[in-house]
């Protein structure tokens, strides 16, 4: 009986090591693979889209989450529309921590999937009326090659709720929803 509940432990055991990593990835072990510089290049419509991502925590409320935080440059025709990437070191206390918030963190929609983050974007092409408060919206990012050239799925959309006129952002953004972009550093 002694050598019965002895193998039984050490299957648990090492059934455990394998759920524990598994485990661990869910709450953001898999950051590293989106930590740099990314690219998105549209030569038919002349677009460049560059994310530069930090490993960083986001604490609110008591909890603390891994996450990525970034900032963006968007050029169009060669012109830079948007440039936020002064950003990229500087850590905010209230409200968003960057321009680009991404978690894998238990307790987000993605949480089972270590290879998807769950992103909250600020738009500063587009600001609350009246406001100097960049429109945000929520996003998905996902990995989608691990090889050389690695690379990733923007996928950003319109916060849901209630909408009141005058008093919402239009919908839509200033900047690309739907991309591929490359690792470039």
């Amino acid at each position: 009986m002694n050598r019965l509940i002895y193998i039984f432990t050490l299957l648990l055991l090492s059934s455990n090591t394998t759920y524990g990593q598994s485990i661990e990835r869910r709450h953001g072990a898999n950051l590293d693979f989106y930590v740099g510089t990314w690219r998105y290049t549209n030569t038919t419509t002349k677009e460049e889209f560059t994310i530069k991502l930090r490993k960083s925590v986001y604490t609110a409320y008591n909890i603390s989450k891994d996450c990525v935080v970034g900032t963006y440059t968007y050029k169009k025709n060669g012109v830079v529309v948007l440039d936020n990437m002064s950003e990229f070191l500087i850590d905010k206390s209230v409200g968003l921590p960057a321009p680009i918030y991404a978690s894998n963190a238990k307790g987000t929609i993605s949480e089972s999937n270590p290879n998807r983050l769950t992103a909250s974007i600020q738009d500063y092409g587009i600001l609350w009326p009246g406001s100097t408060l960049p429109k945000s919206g929520q996003g998905v990012i996902t990995i989608v090659s691990t090889g050389n050239p690695k690379k990733i799925h923007w996928a950003l959309k319109d916060s849901e709720g209630i909408v009141i006129i005058d008093h919402t952002p239009p919908p839509g953004f200033s900047i690309p929803t739907d991309m591929i972009l490359t690792k470039i550093e």
